[in-house]
């Protein structure tokens, strides 16, 4: 067997959320850092209530109007601190 094993802290390490019905594993450490933003509030909270669904995933745009390609910019900030808007996002968006 050539597959890497991933070990279970690797697993608990990291999170899938949905977007626009688009999963992104994000490692939980870029959302906890950022604890003024909701995302790092979300994750690092225990107060802050917030259930994965069945498949342990969390779907946090569900209802809103959230695309992927904004929430990918979205998570390029909480990586590199700036915000990039390509062309293809206006601005308002």
């Amino acid at each position: 067997n050539s597959t890497p094993a991933i070990s279970n802290n690797a697993i608990k390490d990291r999170v899938t959320l949905i977007v626009d019905e688009t999963p992104f594993v994000v490692d939980l450490k870029l959302l906890t850092n950022h604890q003024n933003t909701l995302l790092g509030r979300m994750f690092s909270n225990k107060n802050f209530e917030i259930k994965p669904n069945v498949r342990g995933e969390y779907d946090i745009g569900r209802g809103t109007c959230l695309t992927s390609s904004v929430f990918r910019i979205i998570l390029d900030y909480y990586k590199y601190g700036a915000i990039k808007c390509p062309p293809t996002v206006s601005v308002v968006e």
